[in-house]
């Protein structure tokens, strides 16, 4: 379900009048448990209360003027459906504006994201791309499957900012993936098994597998790549026509250290002395001949120096920017210490509730984290949308159906199952 018309679901049973439509079926239900309990229910205030207080929780403000008199201008049995319909679908700037805040707070959006290192740009695209998402009313379900399978370059994709904001910490990423669009606190499970519920340390372990590829270091670029290409070549050349050493089997030696290490394991190897006859040297003529090629090659370092500081000048600005699935492998900490599995272990992918996610052993990051969010937003995974519900029902009333919003467990109490079902 769209996240606008959620909430004109849930805010237009309170002007419900007799009839057989979704409002009524929430009153229907809200009316028996309150029966069953032996509270009655409160007031139904008056029209001017209710403007106030809609106006309030939609978009964030006290009514105008203009729209006062236009309330008061529809037919009394109408008009509270109306200026809900009103201020949800034909003035999305404010429920934009106020509901972006709403956002903003529950995926930790902050200045930069955090970091002084991530570009204003990167900021003010996630930003934005939020803002849109909620003027275009886009279902959650695809909200959320944008943002967690985003990839590419910000100027392209402002959902990215969902992984820059957690750069170079994806375990944290998936506890507040999990506690955001699941309810459920799973930060406890990275140290051990959790000591209130039921998930273990592997349970977190798995999870994190599948997004742990999501990498939101650094920028690739074509030319840059070809620069450096570039300059290893050039290096290379400089060593061996400075050395005359060009056999494939003699590496490039950088430093000293190089050539007295590499010596060595030849030696041991016993490689040495057909090395030394074929290069038609002696070993003191050997040695003087690969320490001109290091000379040689730090001469051309020191001027590749000057090039990869213009380059690194040119792209600062743009070391942020892009989020991409790389292949990497996640292993269980140094002190796990359950028997199930030993230390360094490396964790393959799996779901900790609902239907296990298919993967093949060659599957890449792309399709795990396709996978991830299919199985998250799933039509099978009913947790999704209750916690969503959920939180939306404590945003417009005051009080959830369940509390902590984000902390679902065994003993989890709803004060009313069937109201949040329906």
């Amino acid at each position: 379900m769209k996240p606008a018309g959620l909430l004109l679901f849930l805010v237009s049973f309170a002007t419900s009048s007799p009839g057989a439509g979704p409002e009524n079926q929430i009153d229907e239900l809200i009316d028996r448990k309150l029966a069953e309990q032996t509270v009655p229910p409160n007031e139904i205030v008056d029209d001017a209360t209710f403007l106030r207080r809609v106006s309030l929780d939609l978009v964030g403000r006290i009514p105008t003027l203009a729209e006062i008199e236009q309330y008061e201008s529809q037919p009394a049995e109408s008009r509270r459906h109306w200026i809900v319909d009103e201020l949800l679908n034909h003035n999305p700037e404010g429920y934009t504006s106020h509901f972006y805040h709403f956002w903003a707070d529950l995926l930790r959006i902050n200045k930069r994201l955090g970091t002084n290192e991530t570009p204003d740009d990167v900021e003010y695209a996630y930003r934005f791309w939020i803002k849109q998402a909620l003027y275009q009313n886009l279902p959650y379900d695809e909200f959320v499957q944008q943002l967690i399978t985003a990839e590419g370059h910000s100027w392209e994709n402002g959902a990215l900012g969902y992984y820059q904001r957690d750069r170079g910490m994806p375990l944290d990423n998936l506890s507040n993936t999990i506690r955001v669009f699941l309810g459920t606190r799973l930060e406890c499970a990275q140290c051990h098994d959790h000591p209130f519920d039921v998930w273990t340390q592997m349970d977190y372990y798995k999870m994190a597998a599948f997004s742990y590829g999501m990498a939101s270091k650094g920028h690739t670029n074509a030319n840059r790549e070809a620069l450096q290409v570039h300059l290893e070549k050039t290096g290379e050349k400089a060593f061996r026509a400075a050395s005359g050493l060009r056999a494939d089997s003699i590496p490039v030696f950088r430093k000293a250290a190089d050539l007295k290490s590499w010596m060595t394991k030849q030696r041991s190897a016993g490689a040495w002395p057909q090395i030394l006859k074929s290069s038609g040297l002696s070993e003191p003529e050997f040695t003087e001949a690969a320490k001109r090629g290091i000379d040689a090659l730090k001469t051309h370092n020191r001027s590749a120096q000057q090039l990869q500081n213009a380059e690194n000048s040119l792209f600062v600005r743009v070391r942020y920017v892009t989020t991409r699935g790389v292949e990497r492998t996640l292993q269980l900490p140094h002190d796990y210490q359950y028997k199930d599995a030993a230390p360094f272990d490396p964790v393959e992918a799996s779901t900790m509730f609902g239907p296990e996610v298919s993967l093949s052993d060659t599957a890449h990051p792309t399709d795990r984290i396709r996978a991830y969010a299919e199985w998250m937003t799933s039509p099978e995974n009913p947790t999704f949308t209750r916690v969503i519900v959920n939180r939306l029902w404590k945003q417009i009333f005051g009080a959830a159906l369940f509390e902590p919003v984000d902390e679902i467990t065994e003993s989890t109490t709803i004060s009313n199952p069937e109201l949040l079902t329906y």
